[in-house]
């Protein structure tokens, strides 16, 4: 995934950097996923032309300060942009607002935190 690389994966110069460590560790087949952030729309099209899957993004922080999320009408440019090359988007669409106003999981049993 995108995010889990330092640099993250959101250009074909990153996208050779992990191959690189990938190839020195990886001893099955595996693909890599390009990431969706702000400012990249231009490099959404040269890592799909280098062979990743698709691309991921986020509607609130990732968890990641390296790969930030993108606000609604960003991933609708993102979207329009994969659109050209046929390329597919994950997203991570969960609602900052809807998190926000959640109860917050207490302790370490299951039933608790589902409750």
């Amino acid at each position: 995934m995108p995010l889990n690389s330092v640099p993250a994966t959101v250009n074909v110069p990153a996208l050779e950097y992990e191959r690189l460590f990938a190839a020195q560790n990886a001893f099955v087949d595996i693909g890599f996923w390009g990431g969706a952030v702000p400012g990249n729309k231009e490099d959404l099209r040269p890592p799909h032309d280098d062979g990743v899957f698709g691309f991921k993004c986020f509607l609130l922080h990732s968890g990641v300060d390296e790969f930030p999320h993108l606000e609604a009408d960003e991933m609708e440019e993102a979207l329009e942009e994969i659109k050209t090359f046929d390329s597919l988007l994950i997203v991570h669409a969960e609602d900052s607002r809807t998190i926000a106003k959640a109860p917050q999981p207490n302790g370490n049993v299951y039933d608790t935190f589902l409750k």
